[in-house]
């Protein structure tokens, strides 16, 4: 026996170095389905050499977190340090809330298209993760779901549309993982010109959070609505078309766009373009705190609570209407004193352009574009002898859209015609166009 006992005492410490060399260690493993499914033996995990595997069918069982000792109770939690990728298999339905909280280590991770939810804090503290795809399959991500993953440095997607739709929870910017990448792909391209997608009636919350690379975005007429915080932090911003479709815009949807300094009207050529011809929606340009100036047609008669909220840069109001047009319109109170404390321009151009002029017969073919709500908008045209001196002018009520029509002097000898748009004081609003005749 004695001697048994040191051959054993000899082998131990072998024993021991073999366990430890790479490859040897014992897998884990176990359950971590949903507890309301097959007593959540519908899925599965193993944990080995550094990867963790999430395999079989059905959402995994959610997780807590314990405010008394720090912890969750998700099975591998006591060995998430040695986690450094996670992968879903296809046939998982949900990623639970707290699932690999704390995974300091974790690089990479394999989200499949059978997941269609992400739970609450699901990724949270995971700050060593780089990158993440999420499937179209997606239709939600739960509060905080990407709280502290500071190392995040871009989102892949493949469908813009259903991006659109995610309701990230809670309207908790953490579950957004564009809160920390800043940057979005789409089928592995960086996203700078953003064009929704046709049929698309919801931006959703936090949709495009930090999106500092987005440049331009343009909206489709199916969008009806877009939610707090949509482009919340797009600082690079510079252009953004929004149709009059969209009747409903949260709080805050375009805060720190500080590239968006001047909004108008579709055709006006500002930053911000809309297409609201009657009612400027609440919160329209909340946050937009570089904007200066803009232009509201004489068509509309109200606008909503905060349209102009945090516009502190706000010093320019060019109005289509009169000021008797402007004392009428209901603009309500709450938050819109940087519009009602700025200087307002009455009866201010709303003409998109006056395109140079053509020969038609004896006289000229005229185009003028104007953008809608304009108002007290008149083409007057004139025609010149050789020496200057005036021989006929002709006065044109003009249209919102776009006004097409021959000026035809009616004297003979007319060596040059000029056309003028003017407003409803014959104040010249753009330069003239001038033809000469021979």
């Amino acid at each position: 026996m004695p001697r048994e006992k040191g051959l054993f005492s000899l082998l131990l410490p072998l024993v021991l170095c073999l366990l430890l060399l790479p490859g040897t260690a014992k897998a884990l493993g176990g359950y971590c389905g949903d507890p309301q499914v097959s007593g959540g033996q519908n899925v599965t995990w193993t944990l080995a050499d550094g990867t963790l595997t999430i395999g079989g069918t059905g959402a995994m069982a959610d997780y807590a977190y314990s405010e008394d000792n720090g912890s969750t109770n998700a099975p591998w939690y006591d060995d998430r340090a040695s986690i450094q990728t996670v992968v879903v298999q296809n046939g998982v339905t949900g990623i639970g809330n707290y699932a690999f909280w704390g995974c300091s280590g974790l690089t990479s991770v394999t989200i499949p298209g059978s997941v269609t939810s992400v739970g609450n804090s699901a990724f949270r503290r995971c700050s060593a993760l780089t990158s993440v795809t999420i499937p179209d399959s997606v239709t939600s991500i739960g509060g905080s779901a990407f709280e502290g993953c500071s190392g995040l440095t871009g989102v892949y997607i493949t469908d813009l549309a259903a991006w659109c739709r995610i309701p990230f929870g809670f309207g908790n910017h953490y579950s957004n993982p564009l809160y920390y990448a800043h940057k979005l792909y789409l089928n592995g391209s960086l996203l700078t010109s953003l064009t929704i997608p046709a049929g698309v009636t919801d931006i959703e919350w936090h949709a495009f959070y930090n999106c500092d690379a987005l440049t331009s975005v343009t909206i489709p007429d199916s969008v009806t609505s877009i939610g707090d915080n949509a482009f919340y932090g797009c600082s690079g911003l510079t252009s953004v078309t929004i149709p009059d479709s969209v009747t409903s815009i949260g709080a805050w949807a375009f805060y720190g766009c500080s590239g968006l300094k001047s909004a108008g009207p579709i055709g006006s050529g500002c930053d911000y373009q809309f297409g609201w011809t009657t009612t400027i929606p609440a919160n329209a340009f909340r946050g937009c705190s570089a904007l200066t100036s803009v232009t509201i047609p004489g068509s509309v008669t109200r606008i909503g609570d905060s349209a102009f909220a945090d516009c502190r840069a706000l010093t320019s109001v060019r109005y289509g209407g009169t000021e008797a047009d402007w004392r009428r319109i209901l603009i309500d109170s709450y938050g819109n004193d940087p519009l009602t404390s700025a200087t307002v321009q009455y009866n201010a151009v709303t003409a998109n352009a006056l395109e140079p002029l053509t020969r038609s017969g004896n006289g000229a073919a005229v185009t003028v574009s104007l953008m809608p709500g304009a108002r007290l908008m008149t083409a007057v045209c004139a025609a010149y002898d050789a020496d200057g001196r005036l021989l006929d002018a002709e006065t044109v009520a003009l249209n919102e859209g776009v006004n097409d029509f021959v000026y035809t002097p009616r004297v003979s000898g007319c060596a040059k015609i000029k056309v003028f748009v003017v407003g409803g004081d014959f104040a010249p609003l753009l330069p003239c166009r001038e033809l000469k005749l021979y």
